[in-house]
């Protein structure tokens, strides 16, 4: 999907960043993806998050926390046939761990959600 947003991308590079380019901190992903109220000026803006926007608009049948979307990622991917070595090296995680809590066998991919 990402390839077909952005054709001449670099696979090895980060997909979320900040203006600079660098990882986003585990505090600016909680407001993007749940949302945030802040003033400027006196005046209250209020954003509903990525994830609550969605589930609002109809895109998606519920609220999902970050994590939940790491286990789906992680469950698909081995369904697809991805190496558990390489799944834990994308996600930051063991082997063992993803053994453990990733490779379920009857998970099938339309088990899978297609968001």
């Amino acid at each position: 999907m990402l390839l077909e947003i952005k054709p001449s991308c670099n696979l090895n590079t980060l997909v979320f960043t900040d203006e600079s380019g660098n990882p986003l901190s585990s505090a600016v992903l909680q407001k993007v993806w749940n949302g945030h109220t802040s003033k400027i000026n006196g005046r209250e803006y209020v954003s509903l998050g990525v994830l609550k926007e969605l589930v609002k608009k109809g895109s998606l049948p519920f609220y999902l926390k970050p994590y939940s979307t790491r286990h789906t990622f992680a469950t698909w991917a081995i369904t697809q046939g991805v190496s558990p070595d390489k799944v834990a090296r994308w996600i930051g995680d063991k082997v063992e761990t993803v053994l453990r809590y990733y490779c379920h066998p009857q998970v099938v991919e339309a088990d899978c959600p297609d968001f």
